[in-house]
């Protein structure tokens, strides 16, 4: 199991962590979208400055979750990120990639932090301890 979390982590990780740097140093071209819904968004993210904040966080949570530290918090941040890579890859976009790329993020996101839950146990008690 800890092999499989190791892989995991250090995919997850990667694929964060060269997308969120590639906004700002350009190793490949930024997709942009094919359907006219998904160019929409992509571009009212870059318009409102919203992708810069999303790629830094990227950055951040990749670095994070490679170096294996506050890896629960960095896959917390990832998150809501990792829905929206999933949204618009399979509600937008209908493309064979997207149709893998979205729900691989999402998933790997949502079992990496199964297998970190005893970090997330406290923030789930329904009474605080004091």
């Amino acid at each position: 199991m800890k092999i499989l979390v190791l892989v995991g982590r250090l995919v997850f990780g990667g694929w964060f962590l060269v997308h969120g740097l590639n906004y700002w140093t350009h190793f490949f071209p930024q997709p942009l979208g094919h359907q006219p819904l998904a160019r929409e968004l992509m571009a009212a993210l870059i318009d409102s400055g919203l992708l810069a904040l999303v790629k830094a966080i990227e950055v951040a949570a990749g670095v994070l979750i490679l170096a294996d530290r506050l890896t629960a918090l960095a896959l917390v941040a990832a998150l809501p990120i990792s829905v929206v890579i999933a949204f618009l890859n399979v509600a937008l976009e209908h493309t064979m990639l997207g149709l893998l790329a979205g729900p691989i993020t999402i998933g790997l996101n949502i079992v990496l932090m199964l297998a970190y839950f005893d970090s997330y146990r406290p923030l789930l008690t329904w009474r605080p301890v004091t």
